[in-house]
């Protein structure tokens, strides 16, 4: 029995130590196990952030810009109704509304007070009105009568204008004679005769004169002044060659009386020079002498011709004014005579006139009394109209919704005379993005460009959308520098977590290309001898010569030749 136990002893023992044993030898593998996967994980994790494994892809160079999300269909609803407070609201906040729901109602007990006012104020219009169509009717009797006396008085003023007229023709017949205008004419005649003929003894003259200034023979005096002409133009030549002798003679340092012959005959010269000069001049005034002497006779008798048909003008114009003298006194006498037979047919055209004018006024005065608008209809039609308004105002008294949607406004309330816009409702269901984008971007735009949406609320869900509207012109300020347009973008894929109000983050794609190769722009190299990536295989490294496509603002699309699935290219070389 005890050596039982001990063997039981050491069968216990030797199991605690196996079990131990078996725990070491498990945590060992454990930690050879962890060791391992740890070394293997960290080599993964620093080789994954080294270098990346080529495959196809989709590259996208888009624009990001934010806007605010806003409802297509706003209505807002006024009252027209501004004098009445409100008396009901029936509608919140948040409320989903139809087409003709009631949103409010006004208090009409005033309203209902001045619409019985305005029937009865109809009914005293309407009173009044047929009054002034007696009182009316009466004044057009009294304008027709005083148009049956005018027309009488003026029928006997045409008569005596008649009698007027007929006088002035009688005096005109008798006073009206032929002019004797026989004496004078006769005596216009002569002096047109003598007239003509001191004009011809004129031209007589004026011939002579001409004859003698054209038939003066001015031969003689010509030779002469040519003679005089020639010898003066010969002393001026030997002057001017005894100037030049005597400066030569001072050039060449002759003695003193070389010079003083040079000045003598220098002198002797200039004498004979002003000799010649004084001949010529003499020679041209024996010419004009001669002319003038030769002209004078005829011009007196030119003169004298001037003086006589002067005097036959004055003789003529005496006949004609005293034919014209006679002409008009004739002409006076015969105008008194007939001045007072005028003046009776003005004064009978003045009084036919005033009739006529009477006659007028009466007629006009009895057409504005039959046409005359009666201020009572006009009253009686702005009292109508005051009613018509009241009435129309009491059925406007209910404020209904002008188109379905949600209410997003209320700004009316209980107690208050309504102003302004009321109510606000939008169209939940039909949303759209409105953002402003700068004006480099501008060019890339383009309607119904695709746009990807997210907003805050929605955490990372993409919407979809597209460009339905760009401004024509900047929204900024004028002469801004940091130039904006606005665009509208339309949700194509909306729900109900999508509220009026909500920041929205739009990328907007301007290129995209699917099915191509890209990389981090760190994993560019560009130098003087091109662009290009590198690539790691084992522990050796290669260049590979690429061409860059499309460009975002982290990476870019790379292709050429070596560029292939699995090819594996350093992030970031530079670094490494």
């Amino acid at each position: 029995m005890a050596k039982s136990d001990k063997q039981n002893d050491a069968k216990k023992k030797n199991a605690k130590w196996i079990a131990l044993a078996v725990v070491l030898l498990l945590i060992g593998i454990g930690v050879a196990i962890y060791l391992s996967v740890t070394s293997r994980r960290a080599a993964s994790d620093a080789n994954s952030l080294n270098t990346i494994t080529l495959s196809k892809t989709e590259i996208s160079n888009t624009i990001s810009v934010s806007g605010q999300v806003e409802s297509s269909i706003v209505t807002n609803i006024y009252s027209l109704l501004l004098t009445y407070p409100v008396e009901e609201v029936m509608v919140e906040t948040g409320d989903r509304v139809e087409k003709g729901d009631t949103l409010a109602k006004i208090d009409t007990t005033s309203l209902e007070y001045d619409i019985n006012q305005a029937k009865n104020n109809l009914k005293n219009a309407k009173k009044s009105l047929e009054t002034e169509k007696q009182n009316n009717q009466n004044s057009i009797v009294n304008v027709q009568n005083t148009l049956d006396s005018a027309i009488v008085s003026r029928d006997r003023q045409q008569l005596a204008y008649e009698k007027s007229l007929a006088d002035l023709r009688e005096a005109e017949e008798a006073v009206v004679e032929p002019f004797d205008s026989y004496a004078y004419d006769n005596a216009i005649t002569e002096a047109k005769v003598t007239l003509d003929k001191k004009n011809a003894d004129l031209v007589e003259a004026e011939n002579d004169l001409n004859s003698e200034i054209y038939a003066f023979d001015a031969y003689t005096y010509q030779n002469a002044i040519n003679d005089a002409r020639i010898k003066l133009d010969r002393n001026l030549a030997d002057l001017e060659k005894a100037i030049n002798d005597k400066e030569q003679a001072d050039i060449d340092n002759s003695n003193q009386s070389a010079l003083d012959a040079a000045d003598a005959k220098v002198t002797a010269a200039r004498n004979a020079v002003e000799d010649a000069q004084r001949a010529y001049d003499k020679a041209v005034e024996d010419l004009n002498r001669a002319y003038d002497r030769a002209v004078e006779n005829a011009t007196k008798s030119v003169d004298t011709a001037k003086i006589a048909l002067r005097d036959a003008q004055r003789a003529y114009d005496k006949a004609v004014t005293d034919l014209q003298r006679a002409k008009d006194k004739a002409a006076e006498d015969n105008a008194t005579q007939l001045e007072t037979a005028h003046r009776n047919v003005t004064d009978a055209a003045k009084s036919l006139e005033s009739a006529k004018l009477s006659v007028t006024n009466a007629q006009n005065n009895l057409n504005q009394a039959r046409s005359k608008a009666l201020t009572g209809e006009s009253n009686v039609a702005n009292q109508q109209i005051v009613l018509d308004r009241l009435l129309e105002q009491l059925a406007d008294a209910t404020i209904i919704a002008l188109e379905s949607g949600t209410i997003t406004a209320v700004n009316a309330k209980e107690g208050t005379n309504p102003s302004g816009i009321l109510f606000t409702i939008e169209d939940t269901n039909l949303l759209y993005i409105t953002a402003k984008v700068k004006e480099y971007n501008l060019n890339d735009l383009r309607i119904g460009q695709q746009i990807l949406i997210t907003t805050d609320a929605t955490d990372t869900e993409v919407f979809e959308g597209e460009i339905i509207f760009i401004s024509p012109t900047a929204v900024s300020e004028a002469g801004s520098t940091n130039v904006e347009f606005e665009i509208w973008v339309k949700f194509l894929n909306p729900n109900e977590n999508i509220r009026i109000g909500m920041n929205a983050f739009l990328e907007i794609i301007v290129t995209s290309k699917k099915n191509v190769y890209a990389v981090p722009l760190s994993a560019i190299i560009t130098n003087e001898n091109g662009t290009f990536v590198r690539s790691q295989t084992g522990n050796e490294t290669i260049d590979i010569p690429v061409v860059i496509g499309i460009k975002t603002s982290t990476s870019a699309e790379i292709s050429g030749n070596g560029i292939e699935d699995g090819l594996i290219i350093l992030s970031a070389p530079n670094e490494n």
